[in-house]
């Protein structure tokens, strides 16, 4: 709930924590409006680092928002799940991607505002390491390729600051691989 609270402080709405800590500590069921900000959506992203220091990024389908913009892909957080089992889940699926390791401490937070959304979605960025760097396999995504930081720079992106954010993971499992102490949320 700590780290639900930076996210959403990070983008103007530290009071939908408080709410929801509040409507899960009633003893009376929610109401349809309390229901409906339980199931607030959040993102989470894996800023995914090989042992080479490249960064796995993939290119949007045409049929989506933001199509043809790269993205690091990205989870829904499921009631109940951490954010390691949330990333672990949706990266295998989506990439055939192993994680194998999260930094414990965030790299960043975002919003998205879908026009069809009537609330703006947070997301909050982990980096992780993978094993291997097979080419990644996906479904969802036009292609989905291991970068360098500097091709990424390059790249045009679903949302502003993903290259700072790539830099920041890149960093932070380096950081880590030199302690040969990986942290895990």
């Amino acid at each position: 709930m700590d780290e639900l609270q930076k996210v959403f402080a990070d983008v103007d709405r530290a009071m939908v924590v408080e709410q929801m800590r509040d409507l899960a500590e009633q003893p009376r069921g929610p109401s349809f409006a309390e229901r409906h900000l339980l199931r607030m959506e959040v993102h989470v992203v894996a800023v995914c680092v090989s042992a080479d220091d490249r960064v796995l990024v993939a290119k949007r389908a045409k049929r989506k928002i933001l199509a043809d913009h790269w993205e690091f892909g990205c989870g829904r957080l499921g009631k109940g799940e951490t954010f390691e089992d949330c990333l672990k889940r949706e990266y295998t699926a989506d990439f055939d991607v192993e994680i194998d390791w999260l930094v414990a401490r965030p790299v960043g937070t975002y919003t998205l505002e879908p026009p069809a959304k009537p609330e703006p979605v947070p997301g909050i960025l982990f980096a992780a390491f993978a094993r291997g760097t097979c080419a990644p396999r996906t479904s969802k995504h036009v292609d989905a390729q291991w970068m360098t930081l500097e091709q990424i720079a390059d790249l045009e992106l679903a949302v502003d600051g993903l290259a700072a954010h790539a830099t920041l993971a890149v960093e932070a499992v380096r950081e880590l691989r030199t302690r040969r102490e990986p942290l895990r949320c």
